[in-house]
């Protein structure tokens, strides 16, 4: 192909010697790379583009001239090696264009050929999609009023956490929580400072959590649940103790009045028979046991030998 067929592609051509000295560099290149032709010819590829040493490019050439491999570097999994440009102003921030690189081995002849195509807007496009899924993924597992997750997100990371304990013959607990009074608070206050209400709640909860796979999510109305995944009773109750009390302290001085907490802690070790299901109903026992004896407290149901017991 002569070189001034080449300079009508819109990719960019270099071709390397075995020296790795740039024998051909297109007109897509001087307008991309700001580097004449007499500039670049004859020169070092490495000393063109600096960027090139101890790069993924540089073993894709090295390849290339010594074992004849052809390569593919791709913008999804190699961020914008070279200093190319769609336009000139992007080129005072260093905003590279996204870019596709294929290294070959030339035939019968020693050196290779190195194309580069402009991928930008694709490359952008697919960053929208993967953006917009994510977004979409959020809105689908997130409770719109308190940002915590909601009850789907809730149903799926209990399923899967207790047939990770399963598998794991680890131990797994939950927190049932709910906030006392709710319905006579917004009875009495209205419905706009409820929600007030629950995204202080959500949020102190939230804040009150560890940073080791603590989950939480809105389970319904004025209730949250927080899985602990590789949790005993006694961390659980101490995660519970810990979580009751921060509540007391962010809403001691609600405009309207004290809101608290009560707590019901579900632990077992997952085994053939059992289900997620029986993890809940045991928290939830735990939870109605809290709420009798006073509320603003913690209690604890073991399933594994059967011991329900209301915190001190």
């Amino acid at each position: 192909m002569s070189e001034a067929l080449l300079d009508h592609l819109e990719v960019g051509v270099v071709l390397l010697d075995a020296q790795q000295r740039i024998q051909l560099w297109n007109t897509w290149l001087v307008r991309h790379a700001g580097i004449e032709e007499s500039t670049a010819r004859n020169a070092l590829l490495s000393d063109v583009f600096p960027e090139v040493r101890d790069s993924r490019l540089q073993r894709a050439i090295d390849a290339a001239l010594t074992q004849r491999m052809a390569s593919l570097l791709s913008p999804g999994l190699n961020a914008p090696l070279l200093r190319l440009y769609q336009r000139p102003v992007d080129r005072r921030v260093d905003l590279r264009m996204r870019q596709l690189i294929h290294i070959v081995p030339l035939k019968g002849a020693e050196g290779c050929l190195i194309q580069i195509t402009d991928v930008t807007a694709s490359a952008r496009r697919e960053d929208q999609l993967r953006t917009q899924s994510t977004e979409l993924r959020d809105r689908t597992y997130r409770d719109t009023l308190t940002g915590i997750g909601n009850r789907r997100k809730f149903d799926e990371t209990i399923n899967m956490e207790f047939r990770r304990a399963l598998r794991g013959n680890t131990v797994l607990s939950l927190l049932m929580i709910d906030i006392d009074h709710f319905k006579a608070y917004n009875d009495s206050f209205g419905h706009p400072a409820g929600d007030v209400c629950l995204k202080m709640v959500a949020k102190a909860l939230a804040d009150g959590l560890r940073d080791s796979g603590d989950q939480i999510a809105r389970y319904g109305g004025e209730e949250f649940a927080v899985v602990l995944p590789a949790t005993d009773g006694a961390g659980a109750c101490l995660v519970a103790e810990r979580l009751r009390t921060q509540v007391e302290a962010a809403l001691a001085t609600d405009r309207h009045r004290p809101v608290t907490i009560s707590v019901g802690v579900g632990t077992m070790h997952p085994g053939a028979g059992s289900t997620a299901d029986s993890l809940i109903s045991g928290a939830d026992m735990a939870l109605y046991q809290a709420k009798a004896d006073g509320r603003n407290r913690v209690a604890y149901f073991n399933l594994d030998d059967g011991n329900l017991a209301t915190l001190a």
